[in-house]
């Protein structure tokens, strides 16, 4: 009798913790559109936090688990669900500032598809202007330029030292991390890099302190 009772907790706490892992899904496609024009209607911050509750579920569930998927598309380049992602990869995607996020319905939306298997919507991240992490005080005036090629940054500097750049693809594909060491000069400062066609994230520290740009 007991190691019945045993067996009926081990399928109870089975079925919760598979209904945890469903992120709450919707009934139907009308009610995922609903949840996706409420989170347009939040301010930026609001927005960014409720997109990456969702991320979060659907990073860590299996692709029969949900319904409706978000499809996240950086600056125009890569497509995928939040499933394909590593956690690290989405604490990446978190470094992007909140008015840089976008959420869009689903192309189900449009005459004609509907009711074909849709997705929840697209989360939409745009490149930043400005780094998206600067703990270095002394660096002053940053100017980000991505020309055919090429990457440019300005920037003042009100110390001089001896720096390693690391450049890597967005998402840190870690057999494309190039390092470049260089100096940091007092005053004014330009570094060029070459450009891929994704975005990428270039970062330094200096004194365990960090500037971080994705451009």
């Amino acid at each position: 009798m007991r190691a019945i009772k045993i067996f009926i907790l081990f399928i109870l706490f089975s079925q919760v913790s598979f209904g945890q892992n469903n992120c709450g899904d919707f009934k139907n496609y009308e009610e995922s559109q609903k949840w996706i024009k409420e989170i347009k209607q939040l301010n930026p911050d609001e927005r960014k936090s409720k997109i990456f509750e969702r991320i979060n579920c659907e990073q860590e569930s299996e692709q029969d688990e949900i319904d409706f998927w978000l499809t996240i598309i950086i600056s125009g380049n890569i497509t995928s669900t939040a499933n394909k992602f590593s956690k690290e990869q989405i604490e990446t995607l978190k470094l992007f500032p909140s008015k840089k996020i976008e959420i869009a319905t689903s192309l189900c939306e449009s005459e004609g598809v509907y009711p074909q298997k849709c997705n929840l919507g697209f989360v939409i991240f745009n490149q930043p202007e400005n780094p998206v992490l600067n703990e270095i005080s002394e660096l002053k005036n940053i100017r980000l330029k991505r020309r055919k090629g090429k990457i440019i940054i300005k920037l003042e500097s009100e110390v001089e030292s001896d720096i390693e750049f690391e450049v890597n693809h967005l998402l840190k594909n870690h057999s494309t991390t190039l390092f470049a060491k260089t100096e940091l000069k007092k005053g004014h400062n330009k570094f060029i890099f070459k450009r891929s066609t994704n975005l990428q994230i270039i970062e330094f520290e200096i004194n365990e302190k960090k500037l971080i740009i994705i451009i």
